[in-house]
């Protein structure tokens, strides 16, 4: 009896943990090269406030010490609105903020979302940095919560 118990809490536990809350989607860069009319564009289903997090891989190639993402933003209404995400990526003397892993660098970022209508919303980013041509990023992530 006590193995029923414990194999129906443990089934409950990976049922629970399998939720389909989460969204991620990739790209990856063709020449590792984010030209600005490449749009991430994807639709997702909300029903609350969420996070929204990216993931930048790039190269030894890239060469700025910031990014800049613009998020735009249309709720189920059809009303839009947008964000801007950055972080520096590399300090005043050349040195990478993040450790180099096997095939470059990578950085993440955060923004929660105000989302108060339930639906369908549809998500746009860009790169929103000086250049059209993003030399050296290789890979764009986003997960929404």
């Amino acid at each position: 009896m006590r193995y029923i118990f414990l194999g129906l809490f443990l089934f409950i536990l990976l049922f629970s943990a399998c939720r389909k809350d989460n969204y991620s989607f990739s790209k990856e860069f063709a020449q590792a090269n984010w030209i600005t009319n490449d749009t991430l564009h994807f639709v997702k289903k909300i029903d609350k406030s969420s996070i929204l997090s990216t993931e930048i891989h790039y190269n030894d190639d890239y060469a700025f010490r910031n990014i800049y993402l613009k998020v735009f933003i249309q709720s189920p209404s059809g009303k839009w609105q947008d964000t801007l995400l950055c972080d520096t990526i590399m300090d005043n003397l050349g040195t990478w903020r993040v450790e180099r892993a096997e095939n470059g660098y990578k950085i993440q970022m955060r923004q929660s979302l105000n989302l108060t209508e339930k639906g369908e919303y549809h998500f746009k980013m860009i790169q929103y940095m000086r250049k059209d041509t993003l030399v050296g990023v290789t890979k764009m992530g986003v997960n929404i919560q």
